[in-house]
């Protein structure tokens, strides 16, 4: 049984990104920290997937983590990111988005984090995708007088592409950090050699030898000791939502899930897989598409989960059944209602069997890696859950 926070897909939506108009946020597990974690669509750093994360040190290291750029209590850290809206060679219009975070601290050996996420919305469907690589230090260079970054990844990105880029700024302000030290930011453009070969035949390439990233940034932490972040109580949820195990390997973490929704109904994907070069590397794809509510029966014991795809859509087909014949792990936590007060939220979570309907496979469909069927009876492992509050 594991502890996940509800509407995992519709919080999703619930935020603002520069890629496809969305970030993709999570609940973090108890004490960490969002600093450090990456999704598809994040311009810098978002909450992780906090039950995923505790069964996947894959996916772990996929959003950043697990030996990479580590959160510390004082920060000396360079993080820089460039937005376009590019049309790749297969004239699909893409969101682009690529991030670069390295460790300044004194002494620090760890690897430059570096990401290219590619995202395309369609009407209410989003297809994102994350490519995670490892750079070593002499990757990047920093100015600290002038804010100037080069990035250069060489062949470390390969048989991707390749990133030789200069950062310049136009503008750039500081402020203290809360208990001490500063952090810079700057805005400006990026120029340069930037081509990626995202490997599927719908996509194809982005970039060129002279390529702009207009919506440039940077952040650059010095000594910056922010204190203690403060304990936030997540909003009450009621909600009902599932999901399947489709693979749960040290390669290949893979999970279709659904939910009612706090924004709305959907249905998605998300799939973290090793790559088999360059060394260390990792793709994350995320598909959310709206679907009808998923419809939950509790029996005694066990419940029932009936699952629906919206006709039309063009990245969910097919139907699904959820059945479980246990009695139900109850797990509390304090939650604020509407009007800010402090109630008692209650997530149950059945174990269950997950299986498409018999001659309506469920499908999600996805531009990148292939996409991801629901076998039959007898289906595969999975859970039912239902939050409430009172």
């Amino acid at each position: 049984m594991r502890t996940r926070p509800a509407g995992t897909l519709a919080r999703w939506a619930l935020l603002t990104v520069t890629l496809a108009g969305l970030i993709l946020g999570f609940a973090l597990p108890a004490g960490a920290s969002a600093r450090g974690h990456r999704v598809p669509g994040s311009a810098r750093t978002t909450p992780s997937l906090a039950r995923v994360l505790q069964r996947s040190p894959l996916l772990d290291r996929v959003l950043g983590h697990g030996g990479r750029v580590t959160p510390a209590a004082v920060s000396n850290e360079l993080s820089f990111n460039g937005s376009e809206t590019v049309t790749s060679s297969t004239g699909v219009a893409l969101n682009l988005n690529i991030a670069a975070t390295e460790d300044l601290a004194s002494g620090s050996t760890q690897r430059v984090s570096f990401d290219v996420d590619l995202s395309k919305q369609s009407g209410t469907d989003t297809d994102a995708h994350e490519w995670d690589f490892s750079l070593t230090r002499a990757s990047v260079t920093f100015d600290s007088g002038t804010g100037v970054i080069t990035l250069s990844s060489g062949k470390q990105i390969n048989p991707f592409g390749k990133a030789t880029l200069t950062f310049t700024p136009s503008f750039t302000g500081s402020e203290p950090c809360a208990v001490s030290g500063t952090t810079t930011f700057y805005q400006g453009d990026a120029n340069g050699l930037f081509t990626f070969d995202t490997g599927s035949k719908k996509w194809g390439s982005v970039g060129s030898s002279s390529f702009t990233f207009e919506e440039s940034s940077a952040e650059y932490d010095k000594a910056c000791n922010q204190g203690k972040s403060p304990t936030s109580t997540p909003a009450c949820t009621t909600s009902v939502s599932w999901e399947a195990a489709v693979s749960d390997t040290a390669t290949n973490m893979t999970l279709l899930e659904g939910s009612s929704g706090d924004s709305g109904p959907n249905v998605g994907l998300v799939r973290a897989i090793a790559l088999s070069a360059p060394s260390g590397a990792a793709r994350l794809d995320v598909v959310i598409a709206p679907a009808p509510a998923p419809v939950l029966t509790v029996l005694s014991p066990g419940a029932k989960m009936t699952i629906s795809t919206t006709p039309g859509d063009k990245v969910s087909t097919g139907s699904a059944t959820a059945t479980s014949s246990s009695s139900p792990t109850a797990t509390t936590s304090t939650c604020l209602n509407s009007a800010n007060k402090k109630k008692t939220e209650t997530q149950d979570d059945w174990s269950a069997k997950v299986a498409s309907d018999a001659g309506h496979t469920l499908v999600i469909k996805t531009a990148v890696g292939g996409n991801v069927k629901l076998k039959g009876s007898p289906g595969i492992s999975g859970d039912i859950f239902q939050n409430s509050f009172a």
